[in-house]
């Protein structure tokens, strides 16, 4: 199958999202992949000079295409460059796989999605849905283009993945080829025994209670953070990623610093994380309650951690819910903290078998052989 995947995120940043995750695995089942990196922003500048470029260990084939409405993502100064060159990434897709294209959407706010499908004309149409984009802070100022175009999409596509309940509740009302896909994990590389300790980890005391991924301010909770660290001050909390990775997101990293127990490392390439994993003794995700989370977050670090065996602590999104049996879920602030002291207290060989063994049903394999399954019988 010729696969097109049209990300929000780049294909070659450290934090590895479902979308590198869909494009490695689909590659690996002996599909062609072309990943679209997002247009060319202000932000982005650095990349302007870079074109094709192919990761030969994973065989994904990675195109950054180039916008010259560079200042702002959704206006158009230069309205005949920016067709021409939509014209030219839909040219380049075709030189690359043919004509027979399946077009994977994840990236709603593409500024030109509408011309780039109907350049492409692709033979099946997916969106795979799995964030709550409405309420992305960068997308506040367009609201409602943003809903107007997820909609247009919806009604569009041939077939809709979504990646948490509230998710799947929106999307099956106006594409009822919709499904429940759960986000996953890469079993196969978080279950794996890795010897050694990182060097910035090996004088942090235990037991350490654990965290990987972005730290903005709309996902991560900066006050339970703080609160695990002022009522556990025995317990070390590790929290590694890059910091205000959303535009118009914010992480004040000062008001955790003055605490001896809280340690941010800042961000790891991404095949380092299971050797961290596996020199924590518990793993928790202090996601805030919001409209962002509530409505559509499902956090790839659930089955990383999982996979792992560790036990796991998260706040009560709905989305944990049908993994209660493998989890703790907190109902309040004072709950989390509870239950991440009894996390590390009545973890056990058998529960971090059990853990596992649902990771691996869970795996990002099988995900991405479910959703080739429900494609092919459309």
């Amino acid at each position: 199958m010729n696969i097109v995947i049209l990300s929000n995120q780049s294909f070659f940043q450290e934090l590895k999202t479902n979308k590198w995750h869909t494009a490695t695995h689909l590659s690996r089942l002996g599909h062609r992949v072309v990943f679209i990196d997002p247009p060319l922003r202000f932000k982005a500048i650095k990349n302007l000079f870079s074109g094709k470029h192919s990761d030969d260990s994973l065989g994904v084939i990675v195109l950054r295409p180039l916008r010259p409405s560079l200042l702002k993502d959704f206006t158009k100064p230069f309205p005949i460059l920016d067709h021409l060159f939509v014209k030219y990434t839909a040219w380049k897709i075709k030189q690359l796989l043919g004509n027979d294209i399946v077009l994977w959407v994840y990236h709603i706010g593409y500024p030109d999605l509408v011309e780039l499908i109907k350049q492409i004309k692709p033979i099946k149409l997916i969106y795979d849905l799995v964030d709550e984009y409405t309420e992305f802070p960068e997308y506040k100022n367009i609201k409602s283009w943003i809903i107007e175009r997820e909609n247009w999409l919806l009604k569009e596509a041939d077939i809709c993945f979504t990646s948490a309940p509230a998710l799947y509740k929106k999307a099956f009302k106006i594409n009822k080829n919709s499904y429940y896909t759960p986000n996953a994990g890469d079993f196969e590389l978080f279950s794996k025994a890795v010897l050694g300790v990182p060097s910035d980890i090996k004088d942090i005391p235990h037991p350490r209670v654990g965290f990987a991924g972005a730290l903005d301010d709309f996902k991560v909770d900066i006050g339970l953070i703080k609160k695990c660290a002022e009522e556990l001050p025995k317990v070390s909390f590790v929290l590694i990623g890059p910091q205000r990775v959303s535009q118009g997101a914010n992480f004040n990293s000062s008001a955790l610093t003055k605490y001896s127990n809280i340690h941010l490392l800042g961000q790891k390439k991404f095949m380092e994380l299971p050797q961290y994993y596996q020199n924590f003794g518990a793993y928790y995700i202090p996601y805030v309650l919001n409209d962002y989370t509530m409505g559509g977050c499902f956090p790839v670090k659930f089955f990383e951690a999982l996979s792992c065996g560790l036990p796991l602590t998260v706040t009560n999104l709905p989305a944990y819910h049908e993994f209660k049996d493998f989890c703790y879920i907190a109902k309040s602030d004072n709950d989390f903290v509870r239950l991440v002291k009894k996390s590390l207290e009545e973890d056990s060989k058998d529960r971090r078998s059990d853990r596992q063994k649902i990771a691996k049903a869970n795996s990002y394999d099988n995900k991405v052989k479910k959703q080739l399954e429900l494609l092919r019988h459309l």
